[in-house]
């Protein structure tokens, strides 16, 4: 199955709880902007069960197109605080693979203190020297017996990362989050309130990180291109 039939596929319109509730039945739970969906258009979407529009041009996309939309995303604007709060209320078990060491660390320092009772069982940075330590870490999650597990890899690499836990037998909801743990190693919130109010993070983004210009700059359209292109007019 390709990745836009995902997408296709899943009802954008539907809340946050939703959503969660998808992600602790088991489901795999990722989320696309034009930048990633340039990049995961080509992976194998067999394993992932939702795919759902980040970004607020990607939303105003889909509705021109007669597809009815909303905004959602693994971060504190969106999933991540109805997911951990549903996680501590409910005893289940966190585990977390995303960004470096270091900024790991103060993430998961940040997240225990804005949810003092979530309980993360696993924890480890989004970086593999090669395939064979990549299979070590899916085996070592499927033996944690977490409940739910947040990747930050960015694109196409989160999505592949949980399709090989659902391959290799995890039972437990996966759900991608970009760059959300790196964001909130400095604090417990990323955008400044009137940024989210007015839905100019991709904007505050490039402020913070100028590198990220190109991307918006030059690989959003090509993004919006080929998703127009691959959702075929519908």
């Amino acid at each position: 199955m390709k990745f836009i039939n995902v997408l296709e596929r899943t009802d954008h319109s539907v809340d946050e709880t939703l959503i969660v509730n998808e992600v602790v039945s088991g489901k795999v739970v990722t989320f696309a902007n034009f930048f990633s969906y340039l990049k995961s258009r080509d992976i194998d979407g067999s394993y992932i069960d939702r795919v759902y529009m980040d970004g607020i041009a990607g939303v105003v996309l889909l509705k021109i197109m007669g597809i009815r939309a909303k905004r959602h995303s693994m971060d504190y604007t969106s999933i991540a605080n109805p997911l951990f709060s549903f996680c501590i209320e409910n005893s289940l078990r966190l585990g977390v693979v995303a960004t470096t060491e270091k900024l790991l660390g103060s993430a998961v320092d940040n997240i225990i203190g804005k949810y003092p009772g979530l309980n993360i069982g696993y924890k480890r940075n989004g970086f593999f020297s090669d395939d064979r330590q990549k299979l070590d870490v899916i085996r070592e999650i499927c033996n944690s017996h977490v409940d739910v597990v947040v990747v930050g890899m960015g694109a196409p690499y989160q999505d592949e990362f949980c399709s090989l836990l659902k391959i290799n037998g995890f039972k437990g909801g996966c759900i991608t989050c970009g760059g959300f743990i790196e964001q909130i190693s400095g604090g417990d919130e990323f955008y400044p309130r009137w940024v989210n109010k007015l839905n100019l993070r991709a904007f505050y983004r490039m402020f913070d990180k100028p590198e990220l210009i190109k991307r918006y700059f030059l690989n959003y359209p090509v993004g919006a291109y080929h998703l127009i292109k691959d959702l075929g007019g519908k």
